[in-house]
């Protein structure tokens, strides 16, 4: 090899080098990455989300009105809304911020969307869609391949949590998909409930000390620890004014006594008798202010139990539950009771949003036991930058609650005073 050879050699890896090592610094101290890539836009007619995994496009969405201390979410009927409001809290652009599962309710069953709802919180992390009862519609579809759950690695990376008594279209569908599921039915309301306490139980390593209980009567009671199950996951059953069904003793048996059992009524829809039989299971305490379902909100929105738990000395935790919210600084969502299937959705933003109490409200009216407490939590104005401040999700459209009563609600959060 000549000498020639070897120059010629040597300056061409002195150009790679120079090459490779001019990249090196650039990318070390001058490239800039852009991770707006995926982001989502909010412009003057529509809530658009620019991303090429999201083939729903602007149709699902209608304006989003903003205040200065709200953030309406809406879509141009419940499928659309339920799908916004994943929208707003799984953006799905980066592996962190998408859910590890997607849960599957039937729109028509109120109590079994209720008790699906525990089922949000870690380590599920998953959202509530809707399905009828022989087929998935094409908008909840559609979110579930934008949202691309990751699995629950706990449960073989299952994807799909199904809820409740399907017909085969709807299985034959997820299988179409490729969708791993996991399917939860019960006989009724309370073997449902059970079935779900027990799968949780196995993915947690335990029963839950803290259990909700709720009148089957009136289920709109329950709506509030929608919110409370999706930040903290603890237990939640259904049961009837003056007998707690044979499932539901199964499951509180399951506490070996050491339940701390919260009851969602006023006596007459849980009876005292009732009451008295579920002190076989542990302590109970009935949560204040359980006139009718918007006053029940409030009550569970104040409330707090804290104090020393059943267990033994190692690994001893305190006992923590509710909300407890009385000064101002706080976050809320709004809800009309009437619309539960978006109400039950908007639960995933006190796990993945603002964390705070549900409260219920009219189209057109804020009942006194809400107002009366916003009025309470007002801020005093301080100074522009150390004040606190309050903040509300508003859920669905002018139907369900009116742009007036946003208005409203705006103020009765605001530190200004109005006259």
């Amino acid at each position: 090899m000549t000498n020639e050879i070897l120059r010629k050699i040597y300056r061409s890896l002195l150009v790679g080098a120079i090459i490779i090592l001019a990249m090196l610094i650039y990318i070390l101290f001058f490239h800039k990455p852009y991770y707006g890539k995926n982001r989502v836009t909010l412009n003057k007619n529509t809530l658009e989300q620019k991303s090429p995994s999201n083939k729903i496009g602007n149709k699902n969405f209608t304006e989003q009105k903003i205040t200065s201390n709200t953030v309406r979410i809406q879509g141009e009927n419940m499928y659309k809304t339920t799908v916004a409001i994943t929208q707003v809290a799984y953006p799905s652009n980066f592996a962190h911020n998408r859910p590890n599962a997607v849960i599957l309710v039937r729109e028509d069953k109120i109590e079994d969307a209720i008790l699906a709802g525990r089922i949000s919180h870690e380590p599920i992390n998953a959202p509530i869609l809707y399905i009828k009862k022989d087929y998935i519609p094409e908008e909840t579809l559609k979110e579930i391949e934008r949202l691309k759950p990751r699995g629950v690695f706990l449960d073989g990376n299952i994807k799909i949590i199904l809820i409740g008594d399907v017909d085969v279209g709807v299985l034959k569908k997820l299988n179409d998909q490729k969708l791993k599921y996991r399917h939860i039915n019960g006989e009724n309301t309370f073997s449902l409930s059970l079935n779900i306490d027990n799968y949780l139980a196995a993915i947690q390593g335990d029963h839950k000390d803290a259990v909700i209980i709720a009148p089957i009567e009136e289920p709109e009671y329950a709506l509030p620890q929608l919110a409370w199950n999706a930040h903290a996951g603890d237990g939640f059953f259904f049961i009837e004014k003056d007998k707690i069904p044979m499932e539901v003793e199964k499951a509180l048996n399951n506490r070996h006594g050491n339940a701390y059992i919260y009851i969602l009524a006023r006596e007459g829809l849980i009876s005292k008798a009732t009451e008295d039989q579920l002190s076989r299971y542990g302590h109970v305490q009935r949560i204040p202010m359980g006139e009718d379902a918007y006053s029940m909100a409030v009550g569970f929105a104040r409330y707090k139990d804290v104090g020393k738990n059943f267990s033994w000395w190692l690994g001893t935790r305190p006992r923590d539950f509710g909300w407890g919210i009385s000064k101002p600084g706080h976050s809320f969502t709004f809800v009309n009771p009437k619309q539960w299937q978006i109400a039950v959705t908007s639960s995933i933003l006190s796990h993945k949003g603002k964390h705070g109490p549900m409260l219920l409200v009219e189209e057109n009216k804020i009942p006194d036991a809400v107002k009366n407490y916003l009025q309470t939590l007002k801020p005093s104005y301080n100074s522009s930058q150390e004040h606190l401040y309050n903040y509300g999700w508003i859920i669905g459209s002018e139907d369900s609650i009116s742009n007036f009563l946003q208005a409203k609600i705006d103020e009765l959060l605001d530190t200004r005073e109005y006259k």
